[in-house]
């Protein structure tokens, strides 16, 4: 029996530019479900992530979050020497299979994963997330990071302050903003922000330079 997440392949073109990255580059290294990004002249010296925090099962936004995440475990399976690039394992129980290849350039860091369930059970996972600790980056701490950070919505470019926030959810703390066309009784049980996101996903570490960012930005995804 065939299931949703037989033979899929996910290509996340997720970035990490260093604005003052220099010849050699990034660099990245996997250790203890840590994933961390270091370069030249990086504020904070380097930005970890946790990869992956949580794989979840459908009706997350409004249950108990043991309930929704679905069991799972990553190993490594090669890490080059000079850290340009790491392969991973993710089993999610009971048998999906997650690949990763995750490669350092000049001025990125680029993702590419693979899924296949080699079961013969449906899974129900709609979606998984890392985390990303942004404190040493941005010099801020998680009551006033907000304003550094954004996201597009229909008024363009709008830093996180100015969007508007909700406090009603199964978890208080934190926003979520959810693109059109997706279930929000699926999403993280946080509260979600009445603004949605409306340009694909990718991240960036530029200058503070919105003009260079949106050069880069239609650069890889057009307008």
């Amino acid at each position: 029996m065939k299931t949703a997440l037989n033979c899929v392949v996910i290509l996340l073109a997720t970035g990490v530019a260093a604005a003052a990255a220099a010849a050699e580059g990034l660099t990245i290294a996997w250790t203890n479900n840590l994933l961390s990004i270091s370069g030249p002249n990086m504020p904070g010296g380097k930005v970890d992530i946790w990869y992956l925090e949580a794989f979840c099962r459908s009706g997350a936004h409004n249950r108990d979050w043991r309930q929704t995440t679905i069991p799972h475990k990553t190993e490594m399976i090669a890490a080059d020497p000079a850290g340009r690039r790491v392969r991973l394992r993710t089993i999610v129980q009971p048998k999906v299979e997650v690949w990763h290849d995750i490669r350092a350039r000049k001025d990125e860091v680029d993702f590419r994963l693979t899924l296949r369930n080699g079961g013969d059970q449906f899974l129900d996972a709609q979606w998984f997330q890392p985390c990303m600790r942004v404190d040493r980056f941005t010099g801020a701490t998680q009551s006033n990071y907000i304003n550094k950070c954004f996201i597009f919505t229909e008024h363009g470019l709008t830093t996180l302050d100015q969007t508007r926030r909700t406090e009603d959810a199964l978890y208080r703390g934190g926003q979520v903003y959810v693109p059109k066309g997706i279930n929000r009784d699926d999403v993280n049980p946080r509260p979600i922000s009445p603004d949605q996101p409306v340009k694909r996903g990718k991240v960036y570490f530029l200058k503070n330079d919105r003009d260079l960012l949106l050069k880069r930005y239609r650069r890889d995804f057009g307008k």
